[in-house]
């Protein structure tokens, strides 16, 4: 009898271990998978800040060219590069150009500073406070 204590005592001993052992490999293996999800996230991130960056380099090229832009025309209130009326300040040009053409030739030769003035003026009416 003590020996079939012995040996079910042993038996249960051991599908301790055993299960000890699956509980340990089955941990390992989710920690395995953990690590992989891990490295395919740190690489979507490399991958986003990358793209970041990039975009970044384009929005500081845009807001140069905007400033450049703006710097063509009069100044804000403030002395600076007005780059709120870049559209506005073009449409007057487009509108002054096409005032221009429509004169005939003739005038504007008796008058050279005349498409000059009509380019300030259509510009001077887009710079009014509305």
């Amino acid at each position: 009898m003590n020996d079939l204590i012995q040996r079910l005592r042993n038996r249960a001993a051991k599908q301790d271990r055993e299960g000890d052992m699956h509980a340990m490999r089955e941990a390992a293996d989710a920690l395995e998978a953990a690590y992989f999800r891990i490295a395919e996230l740190e690489a979507k991130c490399r991958l986003y800040e990358a793209s970041l960056d990039k975009a970044d380099k384009e929005a500081d090229g845009l807001r140069a060219a905007r400033i450049a832009y703006a710097s063509e025309f009069a100044p804000d209130t403030e002395g600076l590069p007005d780059v709120g009326s870049i559209h506005a300040n073009i449409r007057a040009l487009k509108k002054a150009l096409t005032e221009i053409a429509e004169q005939e030739h003739i005038e504007l030769m008796l008058d050279p500073t005349w498409a000059q003035r009509v380019a300030v003026a259509a510009l001077a009416s887009q710079q009014e406070p509305k």
